[in-house]
């Protein structure tokens, strides 16, 4: 993880000024409080365009872009940077990463309440898409649930007699219109104890539209590479489809849980 201070952004902002011999680019000193709006969206769209090696887009937009959890877990509401589920460690468990005024990172635990899980969204929160977290219902009574916020659901997948990986394939038929939707999921253990680690890639498409809505990111060092991650928002409408996709090896069953959430 790369962790940026204000003295570094301030530091690049004005590089590229430089680099780009652009006029009137104003950067804050050291001793500004206050962070311009346009210095924020100058910063956001040349790490957008210019990728830091380690660091996420997530990562740029949160930190400065960001509304801060009442429920956060860092010393103080301003060293609050991000939070992101822990699906490696539990269907509950997510983490906060925070840094201090000395601009020295730190983490703190946190956990979704009883019969919820941790899932990502994609907010769209002052003209910015923002990733964060929620959680999620565990114990829907039906496949298919329509609440508030979206739908929402599960299907059960059963033991996969095959040797080897099996591709398996599981399609959710939306049924109300969704504006600005985060596609989430992941395949938890019949006990509902963890999340398994699928053989092949979890990914979502909108049928008919090659259109991927989510993926799993294996390897993710945030300890998060099980989940089906949102990759964009979608208006979806009703009797859309969203097809998820995983392997599993043989003998292993499970439930696939999905949420498909309007921001």
């Amino acid at each position: 993880m790369v962790n940026i201070t204000l003295k570094v952004l301030a530091g690049v902002a004005a590089f590229v000024a430089i680099a780009n011999a652009s006029p009137a680019e104003v950067v804050p000193s050291d001793e500004s409080d206050a962070i311009p709006q346009e210095f924020i969206d100058g910063v956001i769209a040349y790490f957008k365009a210019h990728p830091v090696n380690g660091m996420s887009k997530r990562d740029v937009g949160n930190a400065l872009h960001k509304r801060v959890p009442a429920d956060h877990g860092c010393d103080h509401d301003d060293h609050w940077f991000w939070r992101s589920c822990l699906s490696d460690v539990g269907p509950r468990e997510f983490q906060d990463q925070c840094q201090n005024e000395h601009g020295d990172p730190y983490e703190a635990d946190g956990i979704c309440p009883e019969l919820t899980h941790c899932l990502e969204v994609i907010r769209h929160e002052n003209g910015h898409d923002v990733r964060d977290i929620a959680c999620g219902p565990s114990t829907p009574p039906r496949e298919d649930n329509i609440g508030t916020k979206g739908q929402y659901g599960y299907r059960t997948v059963e033991a996969v007699s095959q040797r080897g990986v099996t591709e398996l394939e599981k399609s959710i038929r939306l049924q109300e219109d969704i504006a600005g939707a985060s596609v989430s999921g992941h395949v938890r253990s019949t006990d509902r104890t963890f999340i398994i680690d699928p053989a092949n890639t979890l990914t979502a498409n909108l049928h008919g539209f090659q259109l991927n809505v989510c993926k799993e990111e294996k390897g993710d060092k945030h300890h998060d590479s099980r989940i089906c991650k949102p990759t964009r928002r979608v208006n979806l409408k009703k009797g859309n489809t969203i097809d998820f996709t995983f392997g599993l090896t043989q003998e292993q069953s499970g439930i696939l849980f999905y949420d498909i959430l309007r921001s």
